[in-house]
């Protein structure tokens, strides 16, 4: 099974343990001066690596919005802007990558775990 695993912050994405599977750890806050994907982590440890809110993750954001519009406009309800911008980020990422679940591992992590969850159309797990 293919797990996003979303959390606050890296430390806290690496620490989370009982998921199984092939997993990918995305901080929502990554690590000051990290690149895009997987410099900061450990080796074997896939991550996907972005800002909260960047130029790259508003185009991708749109992106998704523009080729799921069914599925993307419910999971703007409630959502903060910014987390709503990274949950599509995510969405887009984890579909390519053919995630079957998402799995959030705090109430900080939650929301743009809701986001991605929802357009993809995958079950969400944690808090």
């Amino acid at each position: 099974m293919r797990v996003v695993v979303v959390c606050a912050d890296l430390a806290e994405g690496l620490a989370a343990g009982g998921v199984a599977g092939e997993v990918v750890v995305v901080p929502v806050l990554p690590p000051p001066g990290s690149g895009f994907r997987g410099e900061a982590a450990p080796v074997g440890v896939e991550t996907w690596l972005a800002p909260l809110i960047s130029p790259g993750i508003v185009a991708m954001a749109l992106w998704t919005f523009i080729a799921h519009p069914r599925r993307s406009w419910p999971a703007l309800a409630g959502a903060p802007p910014l987390e709503v911008a990274k949950g599509l980020w995510l969405a887009n990422l984890a579909e390519s990558w053919e995630a079957e679940t998402v799995h959030a591992t705090s109430a900080r992590a939650a929301g743009v775990a809701r986001v991605a969850a929802a357009v993809l159309g995958v079950p969400l797990t944690g808090p």
